[in-house]
């Protein structure tokens, strides 16, 4: 696998299939025949020139550093090869993305309370924010 050997790779359901994390950081989502490559903005124009590759385009906005490979221009080790080290090489440089969690959805918690991001809103409607909660077994974090 071309991600295998790497110690800081994490699995993710989004985009409509699984993306790879590479240090915390959306690196390749492998969907229905095509990939979703994070790679260099400054070499979109170049990479959209290869085979199989197209601007990645969602809500009707284009977006600069995501592009999508058909399955059949990554068929081969090498084709494959060559986006899965564009995406790495430019992991090294990109940033985090700050994960926000979908609008109104809120998970029920036990005694009433409900969870909206990290955010715990009592039923009286003060809450508590993610580092004020002990981890399981610890204390509270600082």
């Amino acid at each position: 696998m071309a991600l295998a050997h790497l110690p800081r790779v994490a699995e993710r359901k989004m985009f409509g299939g699984i993306t790879f994390m590479v240090n915390g950081k959306m690196c390749i989502s492998v969907g229905r025949n095509r990939l979703m490559c994070r790679i260099d903005p400054e070499s979109h124009e170049r990479a959209i020139e290869r085979r199989g590759a197209q601007t990645v385009k969602m809500k009707g906005r284009a977006y600069r550093g995501f592009v999508h490979v058909r399955a059949e221009a990554v068929a081969s080790p090498r084709d494959l090869d060559y986006w899965v080290r564009a995406c790495l090489e430019y992991n090294k440089r990109a940033k985090a993305f700050a994960m926000k969690p979908p609008p109104n959805k809120r998970l029920k918690l036990a005694g009433g309370d409900r969870l909206k991001g990290s955010r715990v809103l009592c039923p009286g409607g003060h809450g508590l924010s993610s580092n004020t909660l002990a981890p399981a077994g610890g204390s509270p974090a600082a």
